[in-house]
């Protein structure tokens, strides 16, 4: 009779085995088994933050329970080694452009972005290449843990004022909003 186990071998049993022979060919097959599971396992484990993977081009500026603001440069050329990140969202200070290598070995050419265009990253492990013309300098918050926040009954700013606030991002914990206030401007009372 032939058995599939885990659709990586076939365990052969008929009456010419002994009820050992047929449990050490298990036990060997259950073996091969979790030491093939194991060199499969997601490559994600593996991979180091930015900051530890890449200190010279990601410096934390601040950290606490909830959120690690990082700086990060890079110079025309640099490229980092392979790092992942928390849930991230950015903002580019100068612009720049880069090369992002995944994993797979497959790369990508981002589109070129300016100052103050906003950003995020899903913590998909990758390298980066800058392919800039100059000197690139972004600021990366990564949100650690969720912030619990008081419902006070006053209304957001986003439904208060949505001409001048405008959400650019808005993912699950993360909510990036761009506020564009006339010098001297007053809001009115909101909740974050």
């Amino acid at each position: 009779m032939l058995t599939q186990v885990n659709s990586l071998a076939y365990v052969e049993v008929t009456s010419e085995y002994s009820y050992y022979d047929g449990m050490k060919k298990l036990s060997a097959l259950i073996t091969i088994s979790f030491f093939l599971a194991s060199c499969t396992q997601d490559q994600n484990d593996s991979v180091l933050t930015s900051t530890e993977a890449a200190p010279n081009h990601y410096k934390i500026e601040f950290e606490n329970d909830y959120v690690r603001i990082i700086r990060v440069t890079y110079s025309p050329g640099d490229t980092s080694t392979m790092h992942s990140h928390e849930p991230t969202v950015g903002v580019t200070l100068t612009g720049g452009q880069g090369i992002f290598t995944g994993l797979d070995g497959n790369s990508d050419t981002r589109p070129k972005n300016f100052p103050g265009d906003v950003l995020s990253d899903d913590g998909t492990p990758h390298s980066v290449t800058s392919i800039s013309e100059f000197d690139e300098e972004l600021i990366f918050v990564e949100v650690k843990k969720n912030y619990k926040s008081k419902d006070l009954g006053i209304p957001n700013a986003i439904e208060l004022d949505p001409a001048s606030h405008i959400i650019e991002i808005e993912k699950p914990n993360i909510r990036v909003v761009r506020i564009k206030s006339p010098a001297g401007s007053q809001t009115p009372m909101h909740n974050p």
